[in-house]
């Protein structure tokens, strides 16, 4: 999904416009104290949601790249969006010495996956190069493979 994209900007004036339904509907049939504690419950989610993850995101990537033993110095692009899809955030990275790839650092709060352990702080890293999602083995393909995070 790009920035600038119109369905995009269409999707979110459609949301406005729901919750302002809501809104006005809630208003008609009830208290003004549901209203407020909704209001409140839907703010404070808002809030823990956008910056408190994107700060956990981008402590953990700082982390992860001293790991993989990567010099900041060496970033030449770096993009931080919210992934409302899958939940978490997502670190789009361009390096100076392996300009083919981009690496996509994706951070999640927890996962739960089919088969799998309930996993908190997590970060995986998917590389692309020309559009296409290099696969193990990575050696020769990139510069800094993933790592296993603990």
């Amino acid at each position: 999904m790009r920035l600038f994209d119109t369905n995009y900007f269409n999707k979110r004036k459609m949301i406005f416009l729901g919750v302002v339904i809501v809104i006005l509907f809630l208003m008609y049939h009830f208290p003004r104290k549901v209203i407020i504690t909704l209001l409140i419950f839907l703010s404070l989610t808002l809030v823990y949601q956008c910056p408190v993850q994107r700060h956990l995101a981008l402590n953990k990537f700082e982390w992860y790249i001293k790991r993989q033993g990567v010099d900041k110095n060496k970033i030449i692009e770096k993009k931080t969006y919210k992934d409302w899809v899958y939940g978490g955030y997502v670190i789009r990275v361009k390096f100076e010495d392996d300009m083919n790839n981009r690496y996509y650092y994706h951070y999640e709060v927890w996962t739960h996956r089919r088969g799998e352990e309930l996993r908190l702080d997590k970060m995986f890293l998917t590389i692309s190069n020309k559009g296409w999602q290099l696969e193990a083995p990575f050696e020769g393909k990139c510069k800094y493979p993933p790592i296993e995070d603990d």
